[in-house]
């Protein structure tokens, strides 16, 4: 290899290097210093929530976060690519590439966006970018978004937990069935509802989420 030629593999190295974060962070670490993360691709650790035109991250299970200074938007990347075909000026939007998911990633890729309303573990892979004000997601309504490259973990979802407005009784859903207890806490029946029925019951209101203390 010639000097010259050296030289720019070095440089290309370098480059790769400086736009990458392989080691895992929060949430919490991420949104610390967005700045110096800002357009570069971060491993991260958090809570993944899909709900109504909504898809985010946040640093903790349990209470959902809407703060926009304490969750990150996230766009998938075959969204943002369908985008760019349309619109190649879009392109400029992103410093980064897609990188190759393994088999099993792509599984957990197509299996996250399964899940809607209750807050999954994960740790995902992407470029993240920040912003002074709300200029990502719906309405661009948030500070931060990470272009979701890969899927590297995905954890069980967490139960959430529900209540009947009309009758009273307590429901937990875990993203794929739901149980419906009494006011004491007996359980009547547990049955497969179908992610359609549970999200139509939330979202029109009959049934509330419960935030535990």
């Amino acid at each position: 290899m010639t000097p010259i030629l050296s030289t720019i593999f070095s440089f290309l190295i370098f480059l790769n290097s400086a736009t990458e974060i392989s080691k895992p962070i929060s949430v919490g670490e991420l949104l610390q210093n967005p700045r110096g993360y800002d357009r570069r691709i971060v491993t991260v650790r958090g809570w993944f929530r899909q709900g109504l035109e909504s898809s985010y991250l946040q640093g903790h299970g349990g209470r959902i976060d809407v703060h926009v200074d304490k969750i990150v938007w996230i766009d998938g990347y075959d969204e943002i690519e369908a985008l760019e075909k349309m619109l190649p000026q879009t392109k400029k939007n992103r410093s980064t590439r897609a990188e190759v998911m393994t088999a099993e990633e792509a599984a957990l890729y197509k299996n996250l966006w399964e899940y809607e309303e209750v807050l999954v573990p994960v740790v995902v892979r992407g470029e993240f970018q920040t912003s002074s004000g709300n200029a990502f997601g719906n309405l661009a309504g948030f500070r931060h978004r990470l272009i979701l490259y890969r899927v590297l973990e995905l954890g069980k979802p967490e139960e959430l937990k529900l209540q009947d407005t009309r009758t009273g009784k307590t429901i937990y859903f875990d993203g794929t069935k739901t149980a419906v207890l009494t006011k004491q806490g007996k359980l009547v029946f547990k049955r497969n509802f179908g992610m359609g029925y549970t999200l139509n019951k939330i979202r029109s209101g009959e049934w509330k989420r419960v935030e535990d203390n």
